[in-house]
């Protein structure tokens, strides 16, 4: 579930990015919400590595 949001996020970020440019304040949003899906991999990444 959460892979296919992620996946959703990017194909819609890539949408934008062609739409209304990079610096449009809805690309930039889209890119923060992507940011977040990633950040919060890597910490699961990190504590699972950590046992």
């Amino acid at each position: 579930m959460e892979r296919e949001d992620k996946e959703n996020l990017r194909m819609k970020l890539y949408e934008y990015i062609i739409e209304y440019g990079i610096d449009d304040p809805r690309t930039i949003l889209i890119s923060q919400q992507l940011d977040k899906y990633i950040v919060k991999e890597q910490i699961d990444i990190t504590e699972t590595d950590s046992y």
